[in-house]
């Protein structure tokens, strides 16, 4: 089906061609209704997902992706759920540490990373308790403490009994 211009020529125009050549099937479709709906046309061409695995083919070549698994130690999942084992064991939450001790503890162990896996209002407590400022992003209260607990290292252990504990 052809259209005119409509430029006063009347010279006929032909479909976009490069609407079927998209390979993203969203766009595609999206791009097809426009052609049709600009070309007054009725017709609209079928998108198909080309992104969507050819059920024809996985079938036909199953011996083949079964003894891949196999060598590889995979076992297929059902679609659209990941397997056991590709599932990450979800994080433990930790307890704050409730003295400068733990906190000192907590920090030759893990080190910055472990002071910023701590919540913000657990990070604000030890700031208080240890007459920092508390304003700032979490970032800030992480490079305060550590500065503290580095100077505590250094003038030999921190302030508090390790029997001292706080409430949060």
């Amino acid at each position: 089906a052809l259209a005119t211009a409509g430029s006063g020529d009347d010279k006929p125009v032909a479909p976009l061609a490069h609407v079927t050549t998209i390979a993203n099937p969203a766009a595609h479709r999206y791009f097809a209704i426009m052609q049709a709906v600009v070309l007054g046309s009725a017709d609209v061409e079928l998108t198909v997902d080309g992104t969507l695995p050819d059920n024809e083919w996985l079938g036909s070549h199953s011996d083949m992706i079964r003894r891949f698994l196999d060598v590889f130690g995979v076992s297929p999942a059902a679609p659209g759920t990941a397997s056991e084992s590709s599932r990450l064991p979800k994080k433990q939450k930790r307890s704050a540490p409730q003295t400068d001790a733990e906190w000192m503890e907590l920090y030759k162990k893990e080190g910055r990373e472990g002071l910023a896996e701590l919540t913000v209002p657990e990070l604000k407590t030890f700031c208080k308790r240890n007459s920092l400022a508390v304003g700032g992003k979490k970032d800030d209260l992480v490079t305060r403490i550590e500065c503290e607990l580095l100077k505590c290292d250094a003038e030999g252990g921190p302030r508090l009994e390790p029997d001292e504990k706080v409430e949060y």
